[in-house]
């Protein structure tokens, strides 16, 4: 058998500003299993308000971030929604990444896997849209679609080996999730939910991406303290 384990720290400072929705920090984080620092500074707006249109709620965030011996890279990443009406609220939202691979990413869910020292950054770009219908206060149901594109991890099976090795690859990733989801008396709510997705290896696409499956089903029962 063998064991694995990972010891992280982190530190950071955030800034409110008086009277303002805007907010700023330094954040900074080392771990070693990777055995590489990442500090990220940012400036945030939260709920901001679109005067001009009614309903319309902006969340925005931009910063840099650094990973050593990686570089640095600019993230930006926004959400804006919108209630037409009591009934209908829509969403739109895109973010980039840029992060090392989390110790849980590479080892809770896998039993076999060999280890990748060198492995690099992920760098996806993620935008998403969709809608939320509540025609009661009793259900309502959702749609959304999404599109994930850029430098992520994938697992790969060596041809001599039983064991998984984590890989960075440039993959796209679409698709749209269908749920709906009943409120009980104000404590639980339950959803039923179903994910159609296509993924592609845009680095080789003859082979195929594992752990994506194209159809797949959630049924949830959530308590709501």
């Amino acid at each position: 058998a063998v064991e694995y384990e990972d010891t992280s720290m982190g530190t950071g400072i955030s800034l409110q500003m008086l009277r303002s929705p805007l907010a700023g920090g330094l954040e900074g984080e080392t771990s070693t299993s990777s055995d590489k620092t990442q500090a990220y500074l940012y400036l945030a707006g939260n709920n901001l308000a679109l005067r001009d249109i009614r309903g319309l709620v902006l969340n925005v965030e931009i910063g840099l971030k650094d990973i050593g011996g990686w570089g640095t890279e600019f993230l930006p990443q926004f959400e804006l929604t919108s209630q037409i009406n009591p009934r209908l609220k829509i969403r739109l939202n895109a973010q980039k990444e840029f992060r090392l691979a989390r110790f849980s990413d590479l080892y809770f869910n896998q039993d076999y896997i060999s280890i990748n020292e060198d492995l690099p950054p992920l760098r996806p770009w993620g935008f998403g849209g969709g809608f939320t219908y509540s025609p009661t206060k009793i259900w309502n149901v959702s749609l959304e679609g999404f599109l994930n594109r850029g430098d992520n991890l994938i697992w790969n099976w060596e041809t001599t080996s039983p064991l998984m090795r984590p890989l960075i690859r440039d993959i796209l990733l679409k698709g749209g999730k269908l749920s709906w989801v009943l409120h009980l008396g104000g404590i639980f709510e339950q959803e039923l939910a179903y994910t159609y997705q296509q993924v592609k290896n845009e680095d080789n696409p003859e082979k195929l991406v594992p752990g994506y499956p194209e159809s797949s089903g959630e049924l949830w029962l959530r308590w709501k303290p």
